[in-house]
Parts: structure tokens; C-alpha cells; sequence
């Protein structure tokens, strides 16, 4: 049929067409983080295409990324609009879920779509909520917070190992692959810690546009101040910035407020198709990338 929808898994060098249909949907996503999602999971990225024209296009892509033997992460849905209506996020839907196994799976949904994702059957489970805004920094508003003993300092590789100790008591599991390549890929990277032992870090990172902030995870709200100011003091004058925050994290929001930020999506909620995964919340104040981690 001339119009039937194919969903197949794509090679590395096809990780062009997501950029392209990421691009005209106007998703602010960097290429290295396909190419992180990839690597994670070369089996877990899938594009749908259709005959346009007497030519094969890509309509729509997922990723389902298969974290451990036990979690999976749904990410990056999204179907052309020019081509919705036509079941092919349903077979996208069969393809990634056929992938997924029997893992419990994690999605980001938004508000819109936390009761059909219900209703489907696929997910049982809601936890936090998180909110994604974007703007520009006030930079007369970037003042900066210290705190007495502990110790804010660029990162060093050598620390790598206590960073990962400290990323998975966030994350709940071990994201080495993710958290190598945010590493390699952040323009600002601190860490911090009090009698040598890590109790937060940040980074800030490339977008397609802009940076990214986060991740900002720390042990006290003070500690998160003084990363925060650290991550965000060399973002240029005037370039874009995105983030996620938990709803309701005080240290984080007051932030968006003195920056006069724009909020992009509102109340996504935390889907589990199995059980919650009981992360740490409370020490998340800005997320890494909900879609590459737990947070």
C-alpha cells in the first residue's frame, strides 16, 4: 500500500533523520545526545517511515532504551503533525514495547496525556512531577552563594569513580555510559564535597540551541545554591537556556522567578508501567535530562 507505515531500527550514521524530525518539531536537542541514546541502546531507536511523493520519508522516531536488565526508558516520541492520525505512534507504541520486554518502563508524559497513558494499560504508576522551562538569565541576577565547609571545585577526571558512586545513589542505578558522555560534553562541570566526600555536583551542557542546565543534584539546598551560581555564572550573555525542576523544589523555583523564565511544559508527570523507583527526590534540583536517567 502506498501509504503504509514502516517502523525499523536505524544505524548510528541515520541518527540524522532524528535530528531533522527533532529540528522542524522545534525540540532543542543536541546531537550528541542522540548519539549518547544510540550508544545506550543501538537496538531501542526506531524510525517510522512512509512513500511521500514516491519517496520514503521519516514521519516519526522513539527510543526505548533498555537501562538494565530490570528498567527501561521511553523517550523522544514524536510523530510528524502533518502525519498524526494515522496509528503510526500506535505502531511505534507495538515496536518499542515489543522491545522493552518485561522490564518496568519509565515515561516523562505530558499533562495531556498522563490519563490516556493510563487508560492504555501500559503504565500503573504515577510519582513526582517535573516542569521544563526556557529564557534567558538576568545576568545582574547571577550573585554568588558560598557556604563554609564544603568545598565547590571544577571537576577532575580522576574523581570520576566518586561521581559515579554519587550519580547512582541519585539515579537509583548506574548510568556509565550517560554520565561518561555528559562528562565529555559539558561546557560547566562542578563538584562538590565536605571532608572529601561528594555530596552534589552540576553541569551545564550544549544544546542545538543554548545550554542546557542540570544536572544540579546536592545534599542541601545550600549546597545546590552554591553549585547553581557555579554552573550558571559562565553561560554567555543572552543565550538560551533549558532546564527541568522538579514542581515544588523551593531553591529551584525561586530561581525561574528572579530570572522572569519561561515555563515550556507544566505538571509532566512520572509514569512506571511496573513500581515507582524510589529516587531521591528531594536532592534533585535540576534534572540531568529526564530521558537519559531516572533524573
Amino acid at each position: 500500500m502506498a501509504n503504509e507505515v514502516t517502523v525499523r531500527t536505524i544505524q548510528r550514521h541515520e541518527l540524522v533523520l532524528l535530528d531533522r524530525l527533532t529540528d522542524k518539531q522545534g525540540w532543542n536537542v543536541g546531537y550528541w545526545q542522540l548519539e549518547m541514546g544510540y550508544d545506550c541502546d543501538p537496538d531501542g531507536v526506531f524510525v517510522a517511515e512512509m512513500m511521500v511523493d514516491g519517496k520514503k520519508e521519516a514521519v516519526g522516531c522513539c527510543f526505548a532504551c533498555n537501562f538494565s536488565d530490570d528498567i527501561s526508558l521511553a523517550n523522544l516520541f514524536l510523530v510528524s503533525p502533518n502525519f498524526r492520525g494515522k496509528g503510526i505512534g500506535m505502531k511505534m507504541q507495538e515496536e518499542r514495547f515489543r522491545h522493552f520486554g518485561s522490564r518496568n518502563v519509565v515515561v516523562n508524559s505530558v499533562e495531556t496525556s498522563v490519563k490516556p497513558n493510563l487508560q492504555s494499560g501500559k503504565y500503573s504508576f504515577e510519582s513526582f512531577k517535573l516542569q521544563i522551562y526556557v529564557g534567558t538569565l538576568i545576568p545582574q541576577k547571577i550573585v554568588p552563594f558560598e557556604i563554609d565547609d564544603v568545598s565547590i571545585m571544577p571537576y577532575a577526571p580522576n574523581e570520576f569513580e566518586d561521581l559515579l558512586e554519587y550519580d547512582t545513589k541519585i539515579n537509583v542505578y548506574q548510568r556509565l555510559l550517560f554520565l561518561k558522555e555528559f562528562m565529555r560534553s559539558s561546557t560547566e562541570k562542578f563538584i562538590a564535597k565536605e571532608n572529601n566526600a561528594v555530596v552534589g555536583y552540576g553541569l551545564c551542557f550544549p544544546l542545538r540551541v543554548g545550554y542546557h542546565i542540570g544536572p544540579i543534584y546536592a545534599d542541601t539546598p545550600d549546597i545546590a545554591k552554591a553549585l547553581l551560581y557555579q554552573v550558571v555564572k559562565s553561560i554567555p550573555e543572552g543565550a538560551d537556556v533549558m532546564f527541568e525542576i522538579p514542581e515544588g523544589n523551593p531553591v529551584s523555583e525561586e530561581f525561574v522567578t528572579v530570572h522572569n523564565l519561561e515555563i515550556q511544559y507544566n505538571h509532566i508527570t512520572r509514569l512506571y508501567s511496573k513500581s515507582p523507583v524510589d529516587v531521591p527526590i528531594e536532592k534533585v534540583y535540576f534534572f540531568s535530562d529526564p530521558g537519559f536517567g531516572l533524573v
